[in-house]
């Protein structure tokens, strides 16, 4: 699993993290990025854990920045992730599982969703809808 800095941003526009954690920006984000994976376009998966942890830091109190225990450590992380993920991961995967029609108006726009051809085609074929989401999240 590889993700781009686009993906990375998006990733955290979807988790809402620079509205919930004071003084982080997209600028900083960018920056983490650009310094985790050293001048490549695309960061592995360790290193997004490893992004994510830093993240984590900066949701910590300040007095618990130099705790060195690696329990402590642990606890902050696992806190930022039931805290700020979780909570945002269930809202994004209900909105995603949402099928609106509506919003699939390729060709015949102002038509009938339900009469669209296009719509239509892909409802009919299932393994093509299949390869075009896959060709979409790939």
């Amino acid at each position: 699993m590889v993700i781009s800095q686009r993906q990375l941003m998006k990733f955290a526009r979807d988790f809402d993290l620079f509205k919930k954690i004071h003084a982080f920006s997209q600028t900083s984000l960018q920056l983490l990025f650009s310094k985790m994976v050293g001048g490549k376009p695309r960061c592995s998966l360790r290193q997004f854990i490893e992004i994510l942890f830093k993240i984590s830091k900066l949701t910590t109190p300040n007095s618990m920045k130099n705790v060195k225990d690696v329990k402590e450590i642990d606890l902050f992380f696992r806190r930022f992730i039931e805290e700020y993920m979780v909570p945002c991961y269930r809202r994004i995967n209900l909105t995603s599982l949402e099928f609106n029609v509506d919003n699939i108006q390729v060709f015949y726009k102002g038509q009938n969703p339900y009469e669209n051809p296009v719509v239509n085609l892909l409802f009919q074929s299932d393994e093509l809808l299949k390869h075009v989401v896959f060709l979409m999240f790939y």
